[in-house]
């Protein structure tokens, strides 16, 4: 009853949910947009059940593209082509890298005869720049932006995905890769999916992660694939005209959305 929520002053949008395991609670409230006449969100791969928990409000969905449409606007409207490196997850949790890196890097840096940016998680990253590999094949920073906010004492063109969204350093960069899905963890799932009123369990086959139950697999693919799909966009965005329409993009994950 909106009338009883109005009374105790809480917000009839405010989500409450319990951790059996803790008993620590985890409230969401929504943003006031009491004063707002209409509120647009602009996402690329929107997951609407989200948008319209955290802002509690129900939001039309109207799609500039059709997502069917999606790959060919890739190829054949931005020039985009796409190289898949590796066919698992690599979810990279706690910094845990691939052995097989350092010879897809290297491989990159020989077919393309040049150096690259690069995107991954915070923890990969971190560990990448004490690999030989990383200095040899990744494009020092002052050749792209004196100002990327990395540190000064981080001399190399590296971003991990916090760091990515809305951000327009590799815009002039027609060749780079986003290495690893920034998957956070079960816990991170299960809490999104219970906030938006369903339940989810993660379903693993000898100890690998193969998706969500129900809601969930929305949840899940909306921190994994679409960060990546984003973490791809990051590259090519304002080339010169000479160089429009040729944008290479390495990917050292499967995690991108059909």
């Amino acid at each position: 009853d909106d009338e009883v929520w109005e009374n105790t002053g809480v917000d009839t949008g405010t989500r409450c949910l319990r951790d059996r395991n803790t008993n620590q609670m985890l409230v969401l409230s929504p943003p006031p947009l009491d004063a707002a006449s209409q509120v647009i969100g602009m996402d690329a791969l929107p997951t609407k059940k989200l948008w319209e928990t955290v802002f509690n409000t129900e939001f039309e969905l109207k799609q500039v593209l059709e997502r069917k449409e999606l790959d060919r606007y890739l190829r054949e409207g931005l020039g985009f082509q796409l190289i898949q490196l590796a066919d698992g997850m690599n979810h990279y949790s706690g910094g845990s890298i691939s052995q097989k890196d350092d010879a897809r890097f290297y491989a990159v840096r020989l077919i393309e005869d040049e150096k690259f940016p690069i995107i991954t998680r915070k923890k990969a990253l971190e560990r990448y720049r004490n690999q030989a590999w990383f200095k040899r094949c990744v494009k020092p920073r002052n050749s792209i932006d004196a100002e990327m906010s990395l540190g000064k004492e981080k001399t190399h063109a590296g971003q991990h995905y916090a760091t990515v969204l809305s951000s327009n350093v590799f815009q002039a960069e027609n060749l780079g890769v986003v290495s690893g899905s920034p998957y956070p963890n079960d816990d991170i799932i299960r809490r999104w999916a219970g906030l938006c009123g369903e339940s989810t369990q993660a379903i693993r086959t000898n100890g690998t992660l193969d998706g969500f139950e129900g809601f969930g697999e929305q949840v899940y693919r909306h921190f994994t694939h679409h960060q990546v799909f984003q973490a791809i966009l990051r590259f090519g965005r304002d080339l010169p005209p000479d160089e429009e329409g040729d944008v290479r993009v390495y990917i050292n994950t499967q995690a991108t959305p059909r």
